[in-house]
């Protein structure tokens, strides 16, 4: 971790200055330039030439506008992306100036916010924190997976034969920014400069519907809402983190909360509730369940994942693993369980999986991200290439898949001349825009 005086003291007045000086900015445009910097969904195809060619412009103007209270955000991109429920999933996307002032400020405090996170709590980042070494940060896969491991060893522990399993409804957006700004000032001592500036983005990129701003905070893509909801449900972490008469496990807002009986995982379940109340938020009466250890078990594939471990750690069983789990889609856990073996067919380079990648695209747009970066692993065919093609011309995917799906395009290395259809698909879609 990067021990530069700017990451102390964030309650002097000279906060901003210090933080926003051009030096400081240089190692995060960087870091923002490199192909390793983290896994984007939108990132336009000019941002590392232009972080290159003007960082140090950049850097220069913030530099001179942040310290001296000049600079305000802008309104970010709203794109509707299909949940898991079949709802929606408000994303936004800030520009990229309001993105370097985010990142900058959260990568500073990320660090006092998960600092007591231990192996109870756990919240997973999509980008490196740009004060860590490549590598050295909470990738939310990797956290994702050790929180999983962990949810797994307290399932194993004596005694503990209930589980309550429940996340909070409609979480970022029933967030109140007062309270969360107040926490976050209780736990970081930052000054109110900075967190006026923080929370002027999060309200800046908020959706807006005739043209009025949503409630909460918006759900983008530079870790900023991540890490300042995560501090946000620390104060219900506090009602169960000591009890020693249940395991308290939460990722982001999903929590699992192992009990010693049916009646005391009920107790649990009204307590949790409460102390979500006191802070305005509501669980998710639709996901959240009392259960028996093993049946949660069962429901988690844990079995069938711990054999994906062991495949990944030999580097040998995937067709097989594939061949077992594409037979059945009507199984628990499925789509999760299928995200993780296009995640391991891409590491491997196994082309077992590319059959599938079309249909999974055109209507599983859950797996429409994993199945296209594993498909980019390869140099896509024609006809794969065509079959994308004609998928993409259809109007009725939604958003994020049309964007996802359009920069694969763009980006694949493709075995046979398809430029023509390329072109093709983009007058096509040039027409519907206008038309």
């Amino acid at each position: 971790m990067n021990k530069s005086p700017v990451t102390s003291n964030f309650g002097s007045s000279d906060i901003l200055r210090r933080l926003f000086a051009p030096s400081e900015l240089k190692r995060l445009l960087a870091r923002m330039a490199s192909d390793r910097d983290g896994d984007n969904l939108v990132v336009h195809p000019l941002q590392g030439p232009i972080l290159l060619q003007y960082g140090e412009d950049i850097a220069a103007m913030l530099g001179e506008l942040v310290s001296s209270c000049r600079w305000t955000p802008t309104r970010a991109y709203l794109c509707l992306a299909q949940k898991r429920s079949r709802g929606y999933r408000e994303l936004v996307f800030p520009g990229l100036v309001d993105t370097i002032v985010g990142r900058c400020i959260i990568d500073a405090l990320e660090p006092m916010i998960t600092a007591d996170d231990g192996e109870r709590t756990f919240c997973g980042r999509s980008h490196s924190n740009s004060r860590r070494a490549f590598g050295d940060y909470e990738q939310w896969f990797h956290i994702w997976r050790d929180y999983s491991a962990k949810v797994a060893t307290a399932a194993a522990e004596a005694g503990f034969t209930y589980v309550f399993d429940t996340d909070v409804a409609d979480f970022f957006p029933s967030i109140d920014r007062t309270r969360a700004r107040e926490f976050l000032a209780n736990r970081t001592g930052a000054h109110p400069s900075l967190l006026a500036l923080l929370f002027a983005c999060l309200e800046a990129w908020l959706p807006r519907f005739n043209y009025a701003p949503m409630t909460g905070l918006p759900i983008e893509n530079n870790d900023v809402s991540r890490l300042v909801a995560h501090n946000y449900l620390k104060q219900v972490d506090k009602a169960f983190i000591e009890d020693e008469d249940c395991i308290y496990l939460r990722y982001v807002d999903d929590s699992v909360i192992f009990a010693k009986s049916e009646r005391a995982a009920n107790e649990l379940k009204r307590r949790h509730h409460l102390a979500l109340r006191a802070v305005g938020l509501n669980p998710n009466a639709a996901k959240s369940e009392v259960l028996a250890t093993a049946v949660f078990e069962a429901k988690r594939q844990r079995e069938f994942n711990e054999r994906i471990d062991l495949v990944e750690k030999n580097m040998t069983g995937f067709d097989a693993l594939v061949a077992e789990w594409t037979t059945n889609t009507d199984r628990p856990g499925w789509e999760p369980v299928m995200k993780r073996l296009y995640s391991l067919g891409r590491r491997l380079r196994n082309p077992s999986l590319r059959p599938l990648v079309a249909e999974h695209v055109e209507s599983r747009p859950l797996l429409a991200e994993r199945a296209l970066s594993y498909l980019a692993r390869f140099d896509v065919t024609a006809d794969e290439a065509r079959v994308l093609l004609g998928i993409a011309k259809r109007s009725d995917l939604s958003a994020d898949v049309d964007i996802r799906l359009a920069r694969f395009i763009g980006d694949a290395v493709f075995l046979d001349n398809v430029s023509e259809d390329i072109a093709n698909m983009s007058v096509l879609r040039a027409r519907r825009k206008i038309t």
